[in-house]
């Protein structure tokens, strides 16, 4: 938080314009991102530097601001992350009633749903799964991997939703409600998207991978290994608590 605050009046005031002229090469900076994004704390990086040039006659952005480009990266990287809250009123139990699977966002809530589904109907959940994976179906390893992974462990994907606490024994608020978030290294392999999601039962969040189809832009559900590992166990079934 105190990186965002600062960035703020740092990209207005403290980063300045220098002549068209100067190539790019003399500018650590010409290369960032400027497309507008909704950022989560109310400041558009992109709205900022076409402000800059703007008000500078068109002149390129330059760092004088005595903070190394990598911390100016860094933090308009975080700035510019994107977070969305899926709400479901019930949570789906087969693929057609999955929405908007092929955006990464909703695809990464539905896999979660699809895993609270397998602790009741796992063929039915095996089946949401293919959905969101497309053109790479679950293998035998993988359908055991999550056998063993959910094995008594009814309360695990529902530690993602909001409202589920250990003490409750992870029972979330109705709505249904999931926040999936990018992160700093969420785009860093070409044609992928790493996303990560809380879980009340973990100290950090965890990831799940999205792979892009390039000839239509669709996202499928690719790697989320990390989601089904182990987290603290729920009130009711620890003898300490």
């Amino acid at each position: 938080m105190a990186l965002k605050k600062l960035l703020a009046p740092l990209a207005v005031a403290a980063i300045l314009a220098v002549p068209a002229g100067v190539m790019a090469a003399e500018n650590p900076l010409a290369d960032l991102d400027t497309t507008p994004h909704k950022i989560e704390m109310g400041i558009s990086w992109g709205g900022v530097a076409s402000d800059v040039a703007r008000r500078s006659g068109g002149s390129r952005v330059y760092n004088r601001t005595g903070i190394s480009d990598s911390t100016i990266r860094d933090g308009v990287k975080k700035m510019s992350m994107k977070s969305e809250t899926i709400t479901f009123r019930t949570l789906p139990k087969s693929p057609a009633e999955m929405e908007n699977i092929r955006d990464r966002f909703y695809c990464a809530a539905n896999a979660i749903a699809a895993f609270c589904r397998y602790t009741e109907d796992p063929q039915e959940a095996i089946e949401m799964l293919n959905a969101l994976r497309g053109p790479n179906p679950m293998s035998n390893q993988e359908i055991q991997f999550l056998k063993e992974r959910l094995a008594n462990k009814k309360y695990l994907p529902y530690s993602y939703f909001k409202g589920a606490t250990v003490q409750n024994n992870y029972t979330p608020k109705q709505p249904y409600e999931i926040k999936v978030s990018e992160y700093a290294n969420s785009y860093q392999s070409e044609g992928y998207v790493k996303l990560q999601v809380t879980s009340a039962g973990a100290d950090n969040p965890r990831y799940m991978t999205l792979r892009k189809k390039n000839s239509t832009g669709e996202w499928f559900l690719w790697e989320y290994s990390g989601i089904l590992s182990g987290i603290r166990i729920p009130a009711a079934d620890d003898p300490w608590a």
